[in-house]
């Protein structure tokens, strides 16, 4: 799911119903924008409980944006870099 953080819950709750097939996965990309989003309540502080592996990434980690475009967005992001949990 794609920005899961800006879905109501129900979505993602609807969306965990349908994988009923063993082995299901679910991918979810997201930046909570506060330490009381549900879904860094629900997701990121019980990783262990339900299962699930907490995948990091930053700007450099794509080697298909240059180096131009990273130095144009690191500055202007800045405030948007953190890792969890503050």
């Amino acid at each position: 799911m794609d920005e899961v953080s800006l879905m109501p819950r129900s979505f993602e709750e609807q969306a965990l119903a349908q994988c009923s097939v063993t082995g299901a996965k679910l991918w979810f990309n997201c930046n909570p924008d506060v330490p009381e989003h549900w879904f860094r309540r629900e997701w990121l502080l019980k990783l262990a409980q339900k299962d699930a592996t907490h995948l990091y990434f930053t700007l450099d980690d794509n080697f298909c944006v240059g180096c131009y475009i990273k130095k144009s967005c690191v500055f202007p992001c800045k405030s948007y870099i953190m890792k969890w949990p503050w």
